[in-house]
């Protein structure tokens, strides 16, 4: 965080890609937003009607602006060179570098160690896998949060932190993965993840990571976690319900939203079945994209 009144542009950025940065700008006391350009193209993407489909230019910052002159602009062009760096390396298999506040080719270097300068691949391995677990349609809407640390003591590396807003995830949303089967992110309209989808050492990196997750039972103890809250706080959920004892269905907004099995939800425990059952369903079809096929996770 900078100080009071610093103009300077090597200080720390978090930002939201955001639907909603408009209306940001058309408040008074609005968080400060950036626009930028996908250069040199933006990628094509083919998602399901259910899922947020246009691709977003608008960021909203999450970390202090104390300059708007000098900071907002500096950072709107370290994201669009960035994307640039990521899209020559993912569609034109070329490494290019930022040099002197440009776009240059880069020389003796292959692709993976260039983008590693730039990019912290791990966190982008850990959102990619995150998202592809729980199908949000929003990941390439709003809510997805990256930073930037551009101090003296950053890794000046882009990475995504914080994951959040799941209220349509988790196959709840209608014509959003439903079936649970197949990618998702990497024909998202989220161009940071559908980019880097599109390289052979970041999905290694990806199937790594899964083997990781499976060995030490990150699903099983997910699914167990999931069962034994809902039965521990049976009588605290049960209250919403005598709260609201109209079923989820009810509220004119869930309908065009929501599958239909959860607009005739009317206990916790029906909630459950419904979030266990396309948990199972999307780890194991996952397990076919990354893992080793290994038996079926359930509990």
């Amino acid at each position: 965080e900078p100080d009071e009144g610093y103009n300077g542009t090597d200080i720390g950025y978090c930002f939201e890609l955001d639907s909603y940065a408009s209306r940001e700008d058309a408040q008074d006391d609005g968080d400060p937003t950036f626009t930028v350009k996908y250069k040199p193209k933006e990628v094509t993407y083919q998602m399901e009607w259910g899922a947020n489909q246009t691709i977003q230019h608008g960021y909203t910052m999450l970390s202090t602006i104390t300059n708007k002159e000098t900071q907002l602009p500096y950072i709107k062009n370290q994201v669009e060179m960035l994307y640039t760096i990521l899209y020559n390396a993912a569609i034109n298999k070329k490494p290019v570098c930022i040099e002197n506040g440009e776009i240059k080719d880069s020389i003796n270097i292959d692709i993976r160690e260039n983008l590693e300068n730039y990019f912290n691949i791990d966190s982008f391995v850990d959102s990619y896998i995150f998202n592809e677990i729980c199908c949000n349609p929003d990941v390439g809407y709003s809510s997805f949060y990256m930073c930037l640390d551009m101090s003296s003591s950053g890794d000046k590396k882009l990475r995504f932190d914080v994951p959040w807003d799941f209220d349509s995830s988790f196959g709840i949303r209608k014509n959003c993965m439903e079936s649970a089967k197949g990618l998702y992110v990497n024909r998202s309209t989220n161009m940071w993840l559908n980019l880097f989808s599109k390289l052979d050492f970041f999905n290694e990196k990806v199937k790594d990571r899964w083997e990781k997750m499976r060995n030490d039972y990150l699903f099983e103890n997910s699914l167990y976690m999931l069962k034994t809250y809902s039965a521990k706080y049976a009588t605290n959920y049960s209250e919403n319900f005598s709260r609201w004892p109209t079923c989820i269905g009810s509220n004119s907004d869930a309908k065009s939203e929501l599958t239909n099995g959860y607009l005739n939800v009317k206990s916790q425990t029906e909630a459950l079945k419904l979030l266990t059952d396309w948990f199972e369903k999307r780890i194991n079809n996952l397990e076919g994209e990354f893992g080793s096929n290994r038996s079926k996770i359930s509990i």
